[in-house]
């Protein structure tokens, strides 16, 4: 693990120019006796919730308590649903709730809210070389329209990583001699999952076409970005003032839809109607791309059909990577930021950033919920040690497998980072929603036409057309255009 974090240590030795200094201000004075309070909203949802409860919690009673500040953390839904409920405050939208003083988020919302001139500039509260402590890459994220100004304080970050049931693993390789090596290519992926749904299927000779599929893809928008930059041609870039430009590319495109809708319609991917974790734990798949805070939280028990429950044993490989293409991983994870109100509770939100990001506490906190730290000195190999130990012992193994492969992937391949342009949320949503959408009604069409013993060369044989995937690409064109405005 130590060479592994050597890279990501030496980006932020070399980040000194990256702001100006820290602009001078007043310090309101904060009075224990008539505590500020802090509205916090955040998309955190089971262990993850669970573990910012603890947070604030802790806070609350001891750092709150002596300086007068009181913070109150409010769930308010998934990523979109905090997008639009942030977005509905800071439009003064009928019903709306009035804008919290902190918030999780991710570059577009940023850029929104920053465009609107609603977040304050870190550089007001923290000084040059409290923003030096953090991780240089992680820490640009945080600007969310390039213009220099930090708005986003990077508390937690992640990438992706296959994890697999080893224990269903075994047995297929054993009788199949498919290896391990097989899974560190798309197209090594998807040839494996073909000799997994045939392996099942054979096991019921006199039942036609009900093998399993072998694994999911959590996130097909990060499948399309992350695949169209290794193949060369990145699908996100920035138009003319600020404004997502999509850079299609037929070519790239068919590869990346050879790879994903042929597996998922011929029932070798599932197709996400469960979470990738919940169809390992009812052994509907074996293993899913998934990502790393989601990893670490993967099934210790599975549980079959007849309700027996079996251990499972995780194994943690690499993202695969398309043969032909130069290796790259997501780089994603929510930061925060401050909206701007009043200096007191602007100073108040501020020093809660800063206790909740000391290096200890951030390692610690990152790890329990999944994530990689974002300060320097938590990256080191001390630090994560030390957060490790305190972290449930059963859970310790999977933790620092999936550490160590997060920070070898981002260490070893280019990195993608989504940025803050306007309209890059719905170019987003496009690119996660319509392939899979498209694929799973496929299969759907194709399961039916097997039931009804048509063979599945015939049930398959349209979907997989050259003039099929010249239709969807057309439609596709346009639901991109439309999520831009036409740029």
């Amino acid at each position: 693990m130590h060479k592994r974090i050597a890279a990501l240590i030496l980006a932020g030795v070399m980040s000194m120019m990256l702001l100006a200094g820290c602009d001078k201000y007043t310090t309101p004075q904060l009075d224990p006796n008539r505590p500020v309070l802090i509205q916090f909203w955040h998309h955190y949802n089971g262990q993850q919730k669970t573990v910012v409860d603890k947070l604030v919690e802790q806070f609350n009673r001891t750092e709150g308590l002596e300086q007068g500040i009181v913070v109150e953390a409010h769930h308010q839904g998934n990523v979109l649903e905090l997008h639009q409920k942030v977005l509905d405050a800071a439009h003064g939208k009928l019903g709306a709730e009035p804008l919290p003083h902190l918030i999780t988020t991710y570059a577009d919302t940023a850029y929104e809210l920053g465009d609107q001139g609603l977040l304050v500039q870190l550089r007001s509260y923290f000084t040059q070389q409290e923003l030096d402590a953090f991780n240089s890459s992680f820490l640009q994220e945080g600007d969310a329209d390039a213009d220099g100004i930090v708005e986003v304080l990077p508390v937690s970050k992640s990438s992706e990583v296959l994890a697999i049931n080893q224990g269903m693993w075994g047995k297929f390789a054993s009788e199949t001699g498919a290896s391990l090596q097989q899974l560190s290519t798309v197209e090594g992926l998807v040839d494996v999952a073909r000799q997994y749904y045939q392996w099942i299927d054979s096991k019921t000779p006199d039942v036609p076409n009900d093998g399993k599929a072998f694994y999911s893809w959590e996130s097909t928008a990060n499948y399309l970005l992350t695949g169209s930059m290794q193949l060369g041609q990145p699908l996100i870039e920035e138009g003319t003032a600020g404004r997502v430009w999509v850079n299609l590319n037929k070519e790239v495109m068919r590869k990346l839809w050879d790879n994903y809708h042929c597996p998922m319609i011929m029932g070798w991917m599932d197709d996400g109607t469960a979470t990738a974790l919940d169809s390992v734990r009812v052994a509907d798949t074996v293993g899913a791309v998934i990502s790393s805070s989601h990893a670490a939280y993967f099934p210790d028990q599975m549980y079959l059909d007849d309700f027996k429950s079996f251990s499972v044993t995780p194994t943690v490989l690499a993202v695969p990577q398309f043969e032909s293409g130069t290796p790259t991983v997501m780089q994603q994870g929510a930061g925060m930021a401050i909206v701007k109100s009043d200096d007191a509770q602007e100073y108040a939100a501020s020093l809660f950033l800063k206790w909740c990001t000391q290096p200890e506490r951030n390692a610690v906190y990152a790890l329990e919920s999944g994530y990689l730290p974002t300060t320097q000195e938590a990256l080191t190999p001390q630090a994560l040690n030390r957060a490790l130990k305190q972290q449930q012992e059963s859970r310790q193994p999977l933790i620092e497998a999936v550490i160590d492969m997060t920070l070898q992937q981002m260490n070893e391949c280019q990195v993608y980072v989504s940025k803050g342009l306007d309209g890059a949320r719905e170019v987003r949503e496009v690119l996660e929603s319509f392939l899979k959408d498209t694929a799973k009604a496929d299969r759907a069409v194709v399961e039916e036409q097997l039931s009804q013993g048509v063979s599945l060369q015939e049930a398959t044989q349209w979907f997989m057309s050259d003039e099929y995937f010249d239709q969807w690409y057309s439609q596709l064109e346009q639901k991109l255009a439309r999520a831009t405005g036409g740029n």
